[in-house]
Order: C-alpha cells, then structure tokens, then sequence
C-alpha cells in the first residue's frame, strides 16, 4: 500500500504487487487502513458471501421460458438498486441469466422491455441494448444466430 501524500495527493492511498487470489486480504488491509485514517460512521458490519436474494414475488413471471428461477420481479429490483448501466451488465453481472443455458438471448428484449421505465430507456435505446446484448453474446462467449 502506496501513501501518495508525498506526490501531491493528501488521503489517497494506492494498492499495487496484488494478484487476484489476495483481493480479500488486500480489501481488508485497505479498509483497516482507510479507517485508521478516517473514523467509520458506523460499527463494522460482517462481511456476507452468501448468493444474494431477491425479493420474493410468486406473482411475477420469470424471465425464461425454460427456467422460472429468474423473475421479471427480480430485473426491476435489480435495476433499480443495483446500478446497472447496460442489458449486458443487468443480465450477466446483477441477475445471472447471461450465465444461463440460453445466455439469455432469447429473453433480451423481454428483460430490456421490463427495466425500460426504470433505467430511463426509450424505444430506442431499448432496441440498442439488445442489439449490443446480442454482439456481446456473439464477441465474447461465440453465441450466434438473431432468434426472437
């Protein structure tokens, strides 16, 4: 850990050296760090792994056709507290259907249709994100074809 106070920049403090496998005992020396620093606001809180839950909501219909794990329900809470900024980012990185036997490619314009209001998408910005899900799906994971 790098103090860069000496390079103009008072408080800012930089991790380098780090490999992946110690992200978690780097994350905990950065906030010990950080809080020697800087007093928290409040008592320390235990850190969870556990898979995230979504509210329950037996009336909404999932995403998929093929696997009701998923619900519309779940796209909407996700969007709305979670941040994300792209199809593919709600998809793969916040609810987990990119990661499914499909990848989701069917259900794009559903899932997009469904957070539309939410994120602030128009018409056309709904037709753009699926179309650029689709081009993720095809660059990166070699998944073709334009079935609706």
């Amino acid at each position: 850990v790098h103090d860069l106070a000496s390079a103009g920049l008072p408080h800012v403090f930089a991790m380098t050296g780090g490999v992946i496998m110690t992200s978690r005992s780097g994350g905990a020396e950065m906030a010990q760090l950080v809080a020697s620093k800087l007093p928290p606001s409040r008592p320390p809180q235990p850190i969870s792994f556990a898979t995230r839950k979504w509210p329950e909501n037996q009336n909404s219909p999932p995403l998929l056709d093929d696997d009701g794990e998923i619900k519309i329900s779940d796209l909407r809470f996700a969007a709305q507290n979670e941040h994300p900024r792209h199809l593919h980012d709600l998809l793969f990185g916040r609810v987990g259907v990119g990661w499914s036997r499909t990848m989701g490619r069917d259900a794009a314009d559903r899932a997009a249709e469904a957070v539309a209001e939410t994120l602030g998408w128009s018409p056309a910005d709904v037709e753009r994100e699926v179309a650029t899900y689709r081009r993720v799906l095809a660059d990166r994971h070699l998944l073709r074809g334009q079935s609706r």
